[in-house]
């Protein structure tokens, strides 16, 4: 048994963590639905119809494509920074 003076944490540290992960993960959650649904929509508008699986296959590649570039060009900027040191 604990001493009266002692008091015990209120929250463990796995509750902590737990409480992180799941604040840090929606708004990531949010963001890549953001950047597959933004293209994917605008595929679906310029080919008018149904939307279907092939217009969200073509906005996924859109978005994979458009982050591997924004990728490179950030890590060219990075790059070109460190050289001037």
């Amino acid at each position: 048994m604990k001493n009266d003076g002692e008091r015990q944490p209120r929250f463990s540290i796995f509750n902590a963590q737990l409480f992180i992960l799941l604040r840090a993960s929606g708004p990531l959650l949010l963001v890549a639905l953001a950047l597959l649904a933004g293209p994917a929509l605008l595929v679906w508008w310029l080919r008018g119809g149904r939307f279907g699986l092939d217009d969200l296959l073509i906005g996924g590649v859109i978005s994979v494509a458009l982050l591997t570039v924004v990728g490179l060009v950030f890590g060219w900027a990075v790059g070109r920074i460190g050289r001037h040191k």
